[in-house]
């Protein structure tokens, strides 16, 4: 990959201790603990601009994002899934290279309690921590993607990933990076902690890592992504797209497809037939908890607390 401005970004941290791990069998990416900032810029050619940052220490104006916040109290790392979740022997999802993905698992709250059905241990062990990936918890990885890319068009930058064609095998596709496959493309993928509630307006994940759904009141950003925080959400940790599109266009300059929609659940990545609405900011609010296809999946996270 040729980094922006010649940067080697296997030398700058978090990315310099992003690894691929073991967990209970699993391949999992380890993501170290990382503060961010971001807001729009005042001033200069960019005014207006919407920026990001990361840092290792919390400096002015950081803040630790949700998904390194477990049960209210700071967690160093969390870990998540290198592949698509498969199905293994015993009926548990897995996360392991040339499996086939566990599709139409038959909804959301299936795959969650697929995952946590990987739970038997006892807290600290490789047994505990399990959980369906989280909005919270992918929008940061994006942002990592996004930064060393020098773009929000990461499928063009990484790779197209299986985008039109046939379903295929976890880890046979161009979409890849730091040990992660098929962030976009082969299967759209269910994800929790972001949904619409019957008014049309988001309810997320509380910023303390509890798990529960709190409302915001916020409707569609104005444009771009949403910045909008409370008292317990903060939606500028996520990529929630603006009213800057419809449902089927791309989401301002992602390139990435877009799709809203009222009293919904969270899909994202995009299909193997789903073309260059594929990315790691496809957004897909349309579909209702229950609903399930053979082109519906999903991925493995843990917290090693």
């Amino acid at each position: 990959m040729a980094y922006p401005n010649g940067l080697d970004f296997s030398k700058i941290y978090p990315w310099s201790d992003i690894k691929t791990v073991q967990r209970d069998g699993q391949t999992m990416i380890y993501v170290p603990k990382t503060y961010t900032k971001e807001g729009k810029l005042t001033s200069g050619k960019y005014a207006g601009s919407r920026y990001w940052m990361t840092s290792k220490t919390k400096g002015d104006g950081f803040h630790l994002p949700a998904c390194f916040m477990y049960k209210g109290k700071e967690i160093d790392h969390f870990c998540f899934g290198a592949y698509e979740a498969s199905r293994g022997s015993d009926g548990k999802p897995e996360s392991k290279v040339g499996a086939t993905p566990w599709a139409d698992a038959g909804g959301i709250q299936k795959a969650i309690d697929a995952c946590n059905s990987r739970n038997t241990g006892k807290a600290g062990s490789e047994q505990y921590g399990w959980h369906l990936q989280t909005y919270h918890e992918r929008s940061f990885i994006a942002r990592l993607m996004m930064i060393e890319c020098g773009t929000p068009d990461v499928q063009t930058a990484i790779g197209r990933g299986n985008e039109s064609g046939s379903p295929t095998t976890c880890g046979n596709t161009s979409a890849s990076w730091r040990g992660l496959h098929e962030f976009w493309g082969n299967y759209w993928e269910w994800c929790d902690g972001l949904q619409m509630d019957g008014s049309g307006r988001y309810k997320v994940f509380d910023k303390q890592g509890n798990g529960t759904y709190v409302s915001t009141n916020i409707p569609l950003a104005d444009k771009g992504f949403a910045m909008a925080s409370g008292d317990n959400f903060d939606l500028g940790d996520l990529f929630v797209p603006g009213d800057d599109g419809t449902n089927g266009s791309y989401t301002g300059s992602t390139g990435d497809g877009l799709w809203i929609g009222s009293n919904t659940i969270l899909y994202t990545s995009g299909g193997w037939d789903a073309g260059s609405i594929c990315g790691a900011f496809c957004f897909d609010v349309l579909a209702s908890a229950g609903h399930s296809q053979d082109h519906d999946g999903f991925r493995l996270a843990k917290y090693d607390v």
